[in-house]
């Protein structure tokens, strides 16, 4: 009665090689303990990797943390607002060791021109991955990605970054 059926030692020995132990880190550490040396060489190839979007992101969610609303969601051609939105991103680089002029004017404008607007199609794609990444850790079956998944709408390029 406490012996392990044949099928599921079959099961396991057949699939040994796929065994993954995944340690992620959480948000917690991401926010207090940025490991931006690792990554932040890609900051200067925007077109190639999508982390400035996510140091983009966070300083957003800063300001939203900070003023009650996202930056350009009241007035997105607010220059002031604009203002506002790189002292918030110069704070968040500075907190995660990186130079705030490695990320390009026009980036922070649209950032605060799309006024945290959401498209639906870009809503579909990130839902989809959403579902495609918890159906992998429900059926056990699959390993999950282990980081942050960026993608950019604009370009089609995505990263799973860890920071």
């Amino acid at each position: 009665a406490d012996s392990v059926p044949h099928d599921m030692i079959q099961l396991i020995c057949k699939n040994a090689a796929n065994i993954r132990l995944v340690r992620t880190r959480s948000l917690e550490q991401e926010y207090t303990k940025p490991c931006s040396e690792e990554w932040s060489w890609t900051l200067d190839m925007p077109e190639e990797f999508p982390h400035y979007m996510y140091v983009l992101l966070r300083a957003a969610d800063r300001y939203r943390t900070l003023n009650g609303a996202y930056p350009g969601e009241a007035n997105p051609l607010d220059e002031s607002e604009l203002g506002r939105y790189k002292e918030v991103l110069s704070t968040v680089c500075h907190e995660m060791n990186i130079q705030a002029a490695s990320i390009g004017e026009d980036m922070v404008q649209e950032i605060v021109r799309y006024g945290s607007s959401e498209l639906h199609s870009m809503a579909a794609i990130m839902g989809g991955i959403g579902a495609q990444e918890v159906t992998k850790i429900v059926m056990r079956q699959f390993v999950p990605c282990n980081g942050t998944f960026i993608f950019n709408g604009i370009t089609g390029k995505n990263g799973l970054c860890h920071f």
